[in-house]
């Protein structure tokens, strides 16, 4: 969807309806969250749930390995968060200027200012 199209679309929704996309997205960003500490009960590749092993910490997030297929996840695997390096708060304030159709150089010059990041230089 190009960003043409997805602005022809959200011009057709309410306020209404773009605030309960809003607090769903969110609560899925709050879900993801919550899970992280949560063991898998299946691979999310090959869908095997005996074979899943605890394999390393990187970055603060647990990795997992599936005995059956070889491959490593981590709980948030096919999520919107998934390979992210950013701050959930990042994502909210994303989120929310994608559905105000806010300019995404607006956007990256809002979460640099809140978040900055000292290899960054403007």
């Amino acid at each position: 969807m190009t960003s043409r199209e997805f602005r022809k679309l959200t011009s057709q929704l309410t306020p209404y309806q773009l605030d309960q996309i809003k607090t769903q997205i969110l609560r899925y960003l709050v879900l993801n969250e919550e899970l992280e500490d949560t063991t898998p009960e299946c691979c999310p590749f090959c869908k095997d749930a005996t074979a899943i092993i605890k394999k390393g910490k990187p970055k603060g997030k647990q990795m997992y390995k599936c005995k059956t297929c070889g491959r490593r996840f981590r709980y948030d695997a096919q999520q919107i968060t998934a390979h992210s390096h950013q701050p959930k708060e990042s994502w909210i304030i994303l989120i929310e200027d994608t559905l105000d159709l806010v300019s995404l150089d607006y956007t990256a010059r809002h979460i640099h200012c809140l978040f900055p990041e000292p290899y960054l230089t403007s």
